[in-house]
């Protein structure tokens, strides 16, 4: 064997060993993961407290009040399972209009929630219950950051504007949260590929799950029919 020859096994070696790891390292194929909600039968329950939530919702003598309306911003569709999240570990939701948007918030533990007021007035937004979120004053313009460590479930006030509500939802194997549209349209971008359970929320309560298996295709499911629970 020449000396030439024979010194060229070790590389070999080593490049397929390389090529080997590379293999075995090599992530998980993602794919989109889309459906829609069917919101024309979903009636969801009055709330306790009296406060009117939105404008639609004040008796005027010409408009008829619409207390049962749902919009995109109250819903949640998100994807849980026993795989790394494939979202942020900061959710930014704005304050416009003395509204949280969206009212209906998930977290994965150990996320953070960043407050971002764009109003013209200062707000104060805390969450019942949980002493690490006590009211504080986000100015116009400003940002609050708020840490989640354990996983729950918290109702959202705030003092300046006492109609805005909004319910914060905090889980331990959280995936990934859904971009929705107003129609109710949803999509899941570059989930790998697995098994995972997908749930709606709609203010405090979970409205529907059910499990979802993704493979290297992209996935449409069929339409989900919401249904309130008592």
């Amino acid at each position: 064997m020449s000396r030439t020859y024979s010194s060229q096994i070790p590389r070999r070696i080593a490049s397929a060993t390389l090529l080997t790891l590379v293999a075995f390292a090599a992530p998980a194929l993602a794919t989109e993961v889309s459906g829609e909600l069917s919101l024309g039968d979903y009636h969801p329950q009055e709330e306790a407290s009296k406060v009117p939530t939105y404008r639609w919702e004040l008796e005027n003598g010409v408009k008829e009040v619409l207390p049962d309306r749902v919009a995109a911003r109250e819903l949640a569709v998100v994807l849980t399972g026993g795989v790394p999240p494939v979202m942020s570990k900061e959710v930014v939701v704005p304050i416009s209009g003395g509204e949280l948007l969206p009212s209906t918030v998930v977290l994965r533990t150990a996320s953070s929630l960043v407050l971002k007021n764009t109003d013209d007035i200062s707000h104060e937004v805390y969450a019942v219950g949980l002493a690490d979120f006590a009211a504080e004053p986000v100015d116009p313009g400003a940002k609050r950051i708020v840490n989640f460590g354990k996983p729950g479930h918290w109702a959202l006030l705030d003092n300046t504007t006492p109609h805005a509500r909004g319910h914060v939802h905090v889980l331990d194997d959280l995936v990934a949260v859904a971009t929705l549209t107003d129609d109710g349209k949803f999509v899941f971008a570059n989930v790998p590929a697995g098994k995972y359970v997908l749930h709606v929320f709609h203010g405090a309560q979970e409205v529907d799950s059910q499990p979802v298996e993704v493979g290297e295709q992209a996935l449409t499911l069929n339409a989900i029919a919401l249904k309130s629970k008592k």
